[in-house]
């Protein structure tokens, strides 16, 4: 109930507002009642300080390895020393200049939380080591991130401005959530103790937020590798487990900010390992969804994807066994397709891969007007059904189309 008064400049005045909830017979001694009580605070936390202050970071760190993070994931050290090695690995895939500062933010970053301030007032986690960190000589940029790294910390919150800090925060909450999950304490709908969803959807915010080009399967097969010893579930099922919980948490947000369901199940169910190109995925098919042509070629798409369901791809196409022109053409202008895809994906060239696509749409159509699929004779029947297939591992680069409604 107390606020504090600063001036038009943003400095600290030596005054406070205090909210009453009855009315004062003599606000005088109400003042003085609340200048006494706040003094007392304002004393405890200048003795804290002072008593913090004695002890290095480095002897404060140290006492990490008294503090229990979890029964069967160890100490708040073994934590630490988890999440700085998953936190340099992803700098040295994005950051490789700032290897060195995310090693030291993440060795410093919950110091505080065996401080005397921290401990009596919490809510100044992560504050007071940044504030401890400047006061012994430590890097600014290492200091910031001490307290950025715990951003976002509630839905709608500030992110972190600062790689140093946005790298060791999603390094921190990603060995939370896959070590939860190798210990089979995995969320449900009444239970969710470590904010493992609140957690996630940090990852995924900042993720969008700075772009980040990280492969998430990936990330959690490192974190698994630094876990060894703790898990206790097999690393292919926890690592399913934690992209699902991704995915449903990613599709959750989109869905929030306007996308249709269906497509966000079309591009999430290929895209989930990098989410910011996921993201744009979503936002260029989003686009092209508002075409004419978008609703039939999408219809052609699923009832490829429908021949092919229960038949096997058996080899390479071969052109000797094509019957009718139709399917020469859509061959050949597939190669081309497939080609200026794979090159315009290296370029993140989104559009430019759709129009490709889309391109294929004259083709299929006669293809499917002139083709008998099942044909009587098995080598020509399964010769069209890998050519098929072919043509699918290219539409599975942009969407499962088989999820899309049809609906322009």
């Amino acid at each position: 109930k107390y606020f504090a008064v600063i001036d038009d400049s943003g400095k600290l005045l030596p005054h406070f507002v205090a909210v009453n909830n009855t009315l004062a017979r003599d606000p005088s001694v109400v003042c003085k009642g609340h200048e006494r009580v706040l003094r007392a605070r304002l004393e405890d936390a200048r003795f804290f300080f002072k008593e913090d202050r004695k002890r290095p970071l480095q002897q404060m760190a140290e006492k990490l390895k008294s503090v229990l993070f979890q029964a069967k994931l160890g100490t708040s050290y073994q934590k630490m020393e988890r999440f700085q090695e998953l936190a340099s690995f992803m700098a040295q895939k994005v950051k490789p200049d700032l290897v060195e500062m995310v090693r030291r933010c993440a060795y410093l970053c919950k110091v505080d939380l065996v401080s005397e301030m921290v401990q009596e007032f919490p809510t100044l986690q992560g504050v007071m080591g940044r504030v401890y960190a400047r006061l012994s000589g430590e890097d600014k940029t290492v200091a910031r991130a001490i307290e950025e790294h715990y951003l976002p910390r509630y839905s709608g919150d500030a992110l972190p401005r600062e790689d140093t800090g946005a790298l060791v925060g999603m390094a921190d909450r990603l060995d939370t959530i896959v070590g939860c999950f190798a210990i089979g304490m995995v969320p449900t709908g009444a239970a969710d103790p470590y904010a493992l969803r609140r957690h996630t959807l940090a990852i995924i915010n900042i993720l969008l937020e700075k772009g980040y080009d990280l492969d998430l399967e990936e990330l959690i097969r490192r974190s698994l590798d630094l876990l060894k010893g703790c898990a206790e579930r097999p690393e292919e099922i926890v690592t399913e487990e934690v992209v699902n919980f991704f995915r449903t948490r990613m599709h959750h947000l989109l869905m929030d900010r306007g996308y249709a369901h269906d497509m966000v199940e079309a591009v999430l169910s290929v895209h989930i390992n990098r989410i910011p190109q996921a993201f744009r995925w979503v936002e260029t098919m989003e686009l092209w969804r508002t075409r004419p042509e978008f609703s039939a070629l999408a219809t052609s798409f699923k009832r490829i994807g429908n021949i092919i369901k229960d038949q096997p791809f058996t080899a390479k196409v071969d052109q000797n066994l094509f019957q009718a022109p139709e399917e020469n053409a859509l061959w050949e202008h597939y190669q081309r397709v497939a080609e200026n895809v794979e090159s315009e994906l290296v370029r993140a060239n989104y559009e430019r891969v759709l129009s490709e696509i889309f391109s294929l749409k004259g083709p299929i159509d006669a293809f499917f007007d002139a083709v008998m699929i099942m044909d009587k004779d098995e080598s020509i029947r399964q010769n069209r059904i890998n050519l098929l297939h072919e043509m699918t591992k290219t539409f599975r680069k942009v969407a499962d189309f088989s999820r899309l409604e049809g609906k322009g």
